[in-house]
């Protein structure tokens, strides 16, 4: 056979182009989704879509992912690779050949109406070329990740549609089924494990999530290329099945090496060297409401993530003999040598309870809270921290003195103030949030925010609403996801990113009162910050004489906030 590449060029094209004519229905359809779902989202700018619109959006998409994976298995199986009695064998076809013809059937009817499709909407949108071309490639390799070659391994694998779904289907749940039984297996539903041990919904779930992503990617391609090239099915199969069990069982792997990786990506690891944490037991909160007073966490939707998390935690830990819960413990701190403007973020807490002998009660976490700009004045910040331990577990030691271990692992955040956005403005452009727009909304109770970017929103944005002396101001609203994803792999199916916030103007119960009302709008202009990670990093607290009962709130507590409170010197130290 003729080594020259020309030949093997136009075969490549020869079986596209018959690949075309028998599938040329699926692969309009493919394009014709992609540019139809492409103008119902540019419609909805550069608010949120309504819900009819989201609804629409949905069918559509629900509607091209069928047409995509039917047109990426009939193509592949066109040629099928199991068994021994496919025309392309007898030919004989190069593979090589064979498998370029399907990879220009996925860049030529799939990823290059994807990139064309994104292109028009970002150009109507008004974004630039260049932040368009690189988010739209960005989103057309994540939805190959996810999507298209995923496909096509399980085409590869089985000889017709039927046979593909089918299959898919079995081996997903499966391995669904023996994941959970793993994790029932290694972390038995007792009051020893705390689910807030595993990164999810933090801002290191990208470290684990990526590596699951790279195992996807290597496993696919593999299965593809050791298919095409040896026809080694059963070999394929068992790699397909292997890897897809590494990458659901990868994002679940521990919080602790995590963010020892993470904290190679501190931007200023210095800016984090003199903060230490000290206990503070002369400053007892005899009141467990006035320690949680006036507290706004960063995390977006904090309050209500914590209180899921607190609900989550009550499902699988005893109740004690009466059916109560324990009461929170309320741990009185000082964080100290805190740089001035910036905010400390406390991303996980690791606590262990040890008895006079060294054995472990209780392992679990304390709860996330933060220090909005902490370091003014003395450098120093006096909050409670509360730890939720299972009512069994006080009750057994509550009088006992116990050595109580603490792992904090921590973020240093430094805002940036971007160009203030009038209250009432169509859309503006903003250096780092994109597009900007408000509006007030229907009920006149808030006043929308939206902005929008050709790629990634910055995670964690604060804005607040004032008029324009300065004269008023409304509370500051953060919507902060605290995604520490370093830039490289920012990256969505959805190459242009949206951030909504609702700044509150008027409470219908009368609870609060805004000095500044939808009736106070026109001079009045939205000041955003965004929050950039400046330094991860760790600190240990070891008290060696703790009473549980010495510092239960006098009612349980569900939420993670903190206060501060009135200062004495500290009575110890956190080891760096």
């Amino acid at each position: 056979m003729s080594t020259n590449p020309a030949p093997s060029r136009a075969m490549a094209w020869h079986i596209f182009r018959k690949d075309w004519k028998l599938l040329w229905p699926l692969g309009i359809a493919s394009i014709a989704g992609q540019v139809l779902l492409a103008a119902l989202r540019h419609y909805s700018e550069p608010f949120s879509a309504s819900e009819g619109l989201q609804a629409t959006c949905a069918l559509v998409t629900l509607g091209l992912v069928i047409a995509m994976v039917l047109l990426i298995v009939l193509a592949v199986q066109q040629e099928a690779i199991p068994g021994v009695d496919q025309d392309w064998l007898v030919r004989p076809i190069r593979r090589r050949d064979l498998l370029l013809a399907k990879v220009l059937m996925l860049l030529l009817l799939i990823h290059g109406p994807i990139v064309a499709a994104n292109l028009l909407r970002g150009f109507a949108d008004g974004f630039p070329f260049t932040p368009i071309l690189h988010a739209a490639l960005l989103s057309s390799y994540a939805c190959a990740l996810v999507f298209s070659l995923p496909v096509m391994a399980i085409a590869v694998l089985t000889r017709s549609v039927t046979e593909a779904i089918l299959s898919a289907l079995a081996v997903f749940f499966s391995l669904l089924l023996v994941r959970l039984l793993v994790l029932a297996i290694l972390y038995p539903f007792t009051h020893t494990f705390d689910f807030d041990h595993v990164t999810d919904d933090t801002g290191v779930a990208w470290i684990w999530q990526s590596l699951s992503m790279a195992v996807l990617l290597l496993v696919t391609v593999a299965v593809v290329l050791l298919q095409y090239f040896r026809r080694n099915t059963r070999q394929a199969r068992l790699l397909f099945i292997g890897g897809f069990l590494v990458f659901m069982f990868t994002p679940d792997l521990p919080w602790r090496p995590a963010f020892a990786i993470q904290q190679w990506f501190s931007a200023n690891p210095d800016a984090a060297r003199s903060i230490s944490i000290a206990f503070d037991p002369a400053r007892h909160a005899t009141d467990a409401a006035a320690a949680h007073a006036d507290f706004q966490l960063l995390t977006e939707d904090g309050e209500e993530k914590q209180q899921k998390k607190a609900e989550n935690r009550k499902k699988h830990k005893k109740k004690s003999a009466d059916g109560e819960d324990a009461p929170a413990i309320l741990l009185p701190l000082r964080f100290s040598g805190l740089p001035a403007g910036l905010v400390l973020h406390v991303d996980h807490t690791a606590l262990r309870l040890v008895d006079a002998v060294g054995n472990t009660l209780y392992h679990g976490t304390g709860h996330v809270f933060d220090l909005p700009f902490p370091g003014n004045g003395d450098g120093s910040a006096l909050p409670y921290q509360t730890l939720q331990i299972p009512a069994e577990v006080v009750q057994q030691a509550a009088d006992q003195t116990l050595r109580l271990e603490l792992e904090y692992s921590l973020t240093l955040l430094r805002p940036h103030a971007l160009p203030p956005l009038p209250a009432l403005s169509r859309e503006q452009r903003q250096s780092e949030a994109g597009y900007c727009a408000s509006r007030i909304d229907d009920g006149g109770a808030a006043l929308e925010v939206s902005c929008r970017a050709a790629g990634n929103v910055p995670p964690c944005i604060s804005m607040v609403l004032e008029q324009a002396a300065g004269a008023r101001r409304n509370p500051e609203k953060f919507d902060c996801a605290l995604e520490y994803t370093p830039a490289p792999l920012q990256f969505s199916v959805d190459p242009f990113e949206h951030s909504d916030t609702e700044l509150p103007l008027h409470d219908p119960s009368g609870a609060v009162h805004y000095p500044i009302d939808k009736t106070q709008l026109r001079d009045a202009q939205i000041l955003i910050s965004v929050y950039q990670p400046e330094a991860h990093f760790s600190r240990q607290l070891v008290i060696p004489q703790f009473r549980l009962r010495d510092w239960q709130a006098t009612a349980p507590s569900t939420d993670g906030g903190s206060d501060a409170a009135d200062a004495t010197p500290p009575a110890g130290t956190s080891q760096p």
